[in-house]
């Protein structure tokens, strides 16, 4: 600006300024006695004079001197809410915001309609939380909700502001308000049916509640207004995939990636969402292709090191994925997602303390889950998991402490307002009493079992809980009892399966084994699959001693399906018990192994049969292994103990022979290894005597 233009239009101001006072000052002289008191406690003529004074010495650089003016001006009219938000514009030109803040406030108190001042103070609030979320803080107090107060404002005031109602659609949404957020940015869309902010927020809150067929409908919308934005794809993206279609989530993904808006930074992030996508829909040699075309831009992304991890962990290569998830951890810090598979990772390799040690730290992430349906579902998967490792590490009073803590937590959804999480705690307070049941009978509790059984039947009188607690029942020492409360529980449906399952399974401990053959033929009618109905009546024929059926049974369920784990260990642990058909039994057990190599039923059995093949090394190797993944069974302590004896360690086959013999429940297996061990005490007591 010109200087002599610039001091002219200041000189001008000043004369004019000084014209208003003289008006001011003769009108106070001229004003009645009556009138004098009120003048003096507002004066608006005196009031916007030294606020004028205050904006010329404001432009000349003289804030200070300025601000004194701006509070004489208040000082002569309090109580001018337009005079406020003035000040308050002052303030804010000089990055003043507390006092900004003070004097709209103010003004707001003084009119609640005046428009003006709540638009500028829920600006000033919706700026301070974007800053807050930046790690920047001005202290305000409860600046989302004072944010929300001011747009709620303003809707009232100015119903048809679009702005100002998808910006309290988004606040409601950062406040948890999901419901009042959709009522919202609905009459948003009302002024403006294009927003594809909205949609998107829309279908983002749809998905959080679950409520995915409105989510689709939201973001579909949304991408039809922009097919070019690689964003809303990904929204859309996401959606499909939280709704079980894969194959779409994919699609959608590789689209996003290959419009041209995409940058570098957006196409990582979709090429992960298409990684991940395609893991879902079962193809993982693509989705590892994904993952490792990642870390040839960023070898440190932890994202791609996760789903490497679960893709390693899924074929099989676990020291490969115990790498990659480590990486994934020291990338995303504290990122559930990575403790949980390295926690679960830990557990298939038998690794039990420290995978109770990462399920402890996922726990601890969610102490206060609220209502959100995300934490209270990880804080339960934590819950359950914590009382898995317990259990399996013999810890049976902690483990039992998770799985009644699972219990209040379902017992303190099962009763909330919204759906999804009532069904959560139902469904977590039902497994929590499934748990607790087998936790009692694992520690040889039965009557605690029974305990749970009761609150169970009298709170949640399900078929499948009271089928399995009819189980607990004839373990109890009342077979007959639990087997005529389970014949009553038969419908004629194909629900009738599981209650068969337990029927054979009551036979089966009492040894009954031609009643249970004659009930499982009566149940093979509700049977989805030949080779689940073979299996069944193998696994009797072996108990019953008819090993020759057995084996032609056997091999009818690996006919219908090679890839039978079970089957093939069943029969190649059978024979090798038998020391018949070693080098067969020897190549079954291998295919099993290599279909699961964490299982420790799989692993004892290898071991067992290099055992009996007389190759001991091998034998301890996948034993020693077996036991790492399954620490209380009785039939690998037992083949420990044989594997020790064999090779002179008498004192150590003891020991293996007495924890099978503290695991073990059934009484022919009991008795074998009770005379081994009076054997072997026997053999110890001779020698003693012969030195």
């Amino acid at each position: 600006m010109n200087h002599s233009r610039s001091g002219y239009m200041k000189k001008s101001l000043l004369v004019a300024l000084a014209a208003l006072w003289t008006v001011a000052a003769q009108a106070q002289e001229s004003e009645p006695a009556a009138g004098q008191a009120e003048a003096r406690a507002v004066n608006r003529s005196a009031a916007y004079y030294h606020f004028s004074l205050g904006r010329l010495l404001e432009e000349s650089g003289s804030f200070f001197k300025a601000e004194a003016e701006y509070r004489k001006a208040l000082r002569h009219d309090p109580q001018s809410s337009q005079l406020h938000t003035e000040v308050a514009s002052a303030y804010l030109r000089n990055n003043r915001i507390l006092e900004a803040i003070q004097q709209l406030e103010t003004a707001a108190r003084i009119d609640p309609d005046n428009l003006r001042a709540r638009r500028r103070l829920g600006a000033i609030y919706y700026e301070l939380l974007a800053s807050e979320r930046r790690g920047h803080r001005i202290s305000t107090g409860d600046t989302l909700n004072k944010a929300i107060r001011e747009y709620e404002a303003i809707g009232r005031l100015a119903p048809q502001d679009g702005d100002s109602l998808l910006v309290l659609g988004r606040l409601y949404g950062q406040s948890g308000r999901s419901r009042e957020a959709i009522a919202t940015l609905e009459k948003h869309l009302e002024v403006a049916p294009s927003s594809e902010e909205a949609l998107s927020m829309l279908a983002e809150l749809h998905r959080s509640l679950d409520e995915l067929k409105k989510a689709v409908e939201y973001q579909e919308r949304a991408v039809r207004i922009n097919s070019g934005s690689p964003v809303l794809l990904r929204g859309l993206g996401l959606v499909y995939e939280q709704s079980g279609d894969y194959k779409k989530a994919a699609e959608t993904y590789r689209k996003g990636m290959n419009v041209e808006a995409a940058n570098v930074t957006l196409v990582t992030l979709l090429r992960r969402d298409l990684a991940r996508a395609l893991i879902l829909d079962g193809q993982i040699a693509p989705a590892e292709k994904e993952y490792r075309k990642i870390l040839e831009v960023d070898p440190d992304d932890g994202e791609a090191h996760l789903g490497l991890g679960r893709v390693s962990r899924t074929r099989h290569r676990y020291e490969e994925a115990l790498e990659h998830l480590k990486k994934a951890d020291a990338s995303l810090q504290n990122n559930v997602e990575v403790i949980f598979e390295l926690a679960r990772l830990y557990n298939d390799l038998g690794r039990f303390e420290q995978a109770e040690s990462g399920f402890e730290r996922m726990l601890g992430l969610f102490r206060n889950p609220g209502d959100s349906f995300g934490a209270v579902r990880n804080r339960s998967v934590s819950l359950v998991h914590l009382g898995l490792a317990a259990q399996e590490l013999g810890k049976f009073e902690k483990a039992a402490g998770h799985f009644q803590e699972l219990q209040r937590l379902g017992e303190a959804y099962a009763g909330h307002d919204r759906e999804t999480l009532k069904v959560l705690g139902k469904d977590f307070r039902h497994r929590a009493r499934v748990y607790l049941i087998g936790l009692y009978r694992a520690a040889r509790q039965v009557p605690q079992a029974l305990a749970v059984c009761r609150t169970a039947r009298e709170q949640a009188p399900t078929r499948a809980v009271s089928a399995l607690c009819a189980d607990v029942l004839a373990e109890s020492g009342e077979p007959e009892k639990a087997l005529r409360e389970l014949e009553g529980m038969l419908e004629g449906d194909k629900e009738d399966l599981e209650i068969y399952q337990y029927i054979l399974q009551v036979y089966q401990r009492e040894k009954r084994f031609k009643e249970a053959e004659k009930r499982l033929y009566e149940a093979e009618k509700y049977f989805e699959h030949e080779k689940s109905f073979y299996f069944t009546l193998g696994a009797l024929q072996e108990r019953q001693k008819e090993y020759d059926k057995a084996a032609a049974t056997f091999k009818k369920v690996i006919a219908l399906d090679p890839k039978h784990a079970s089957a093939l260990n069943y029969l190649g642990y059978m024979w090798a018990d038998l020391g018949v058909n070693l080098n067969e039994a020897l190549d079954l057990i291998k295919q099993a192994v290599a279909l699961d190599p964490n299982n420790g039923a799989y692993l004892d059995s290898l071991g067992w049969v290099y055992f009996k093949m007389d190759r001991i090394e091998e034998a301890e190797r996948y034993l020693v292994s077996a036991l790492d993944r399954v620490r209380r069974d009785p039939t690998i302590h037992e083949h420990m103990g044989d594997l020790y004896y064999r090779k002179g360690k008498y004192r150590q086959a003891r020991s293996s022979w007495q924890r099978s013999l503290a695991y073990g429940q059934d009484e022919e297996e009991t008795r074998k290894v009770k005379k081994k061990v009076a054997d072997l005490d026997t053999k110890l007591a001779l020698s003693a005597e012969d030195e």
